[in-house]
């Protein structure tokens, strides 16, 4: 056997995100910056899926071999699908909102990082325009189960990340500190994850009631205004 050379190397699995193989065939940490925002380069990563997963994937395609990928992105939004990737464009003047005619229990995002990141922090940012999530939960998972699920539905095994306390209608900006779970040493901070998913749990009221052209008029100038919730 011999590895000599950056060819060499290229013949070897490896991961890729986290050496570099320089042409004289060397091998050398990749620099890593810290802190780093994960979503901001969520579209850099890709990687393989069963093809029973693909209904659950929105972010998921095929590449030249017709292998079935996912690609780092929006994995599923249940309200409003079209607009997703603008919660995740880094741009403060976008935002995504689920349609207030869809049932709370769509009201939700899920993101995929594309691959396994150590996070310290979650930061859900609320747009200034509209309101804010009443109340919201946000979870994280690792990753698919290697070994699949009994009932092969291919479901994440997420865990709490952070929720509201109580309703909220003016904060905008919600921070979540990470802790490790599982076996872990002393040294080791930050959470292993790859999937994040934020969830609305309530909404300011009833959001469906019809009133007439002399109903509406008769109501004050900020009871006739319409409420979006935007992230």
């Amino acid at each position: 056997m011999e590895v000599r050379t950056q060819a060499h190397w290229q013949a070897w699995e490896f991961p890729s995100d986290m050496v570099t193989i320089t042409p004289s065939g060397a091998v050398q940490s990749r620099f890593i910056q810290v802190p780093h925002n994960a979503i901001l380069n969520v579209a850099d990563f890709s990687y393989p899926i069963d093809g029973s997963l693909q209904d659950q994937y929105a972010n998921s395609f095929k590449d030249e071999n017709n292998t079935l990928l996912a690609r780092g992105g929006i994995k599923r939004a249940g309200s409003n699908p079209q607009l997703a990737e603008r919660a995740i464009d880094a741009d403060l003047a976008t935002a995504w909102e689920p349609d207030p005619a869809d049932p709370l229990l769509d009201w939700v995002l899920e993101v995929d990082l594309g691959r396994l990141v150590s996070a310290t922090k979650v930061v859900v940012r609320f747009a200034e325009e509209g309101y804010p999530f009443l109340q919201f939960r946000v979870h994280s998972a690792g990753g698919q189960n290697p070994f699949g699920t009994a009932d092969r539905s291919g479901a994440l095994d997420y865990t709490l990340v952070g929720s509201t306390t109580q309703p909220n209608r003016d904060q905008r900006v919600f921070e979540f500190d990470l802790a490790p779970l599982g076996t872990h040493t002393e040294e080791w901070t930050g959470r292993i994850m790859q999937y994040l998913r934020v969830a609305a749990t309530a909404t300011n009221g009833e959001r469906a009631q019809q009133l007439s052209a002399e109903e509406y008029q008769a109501l004050t100038a900020e009871n006739q205004g319409a409420v979006e919730y935007v992230v």
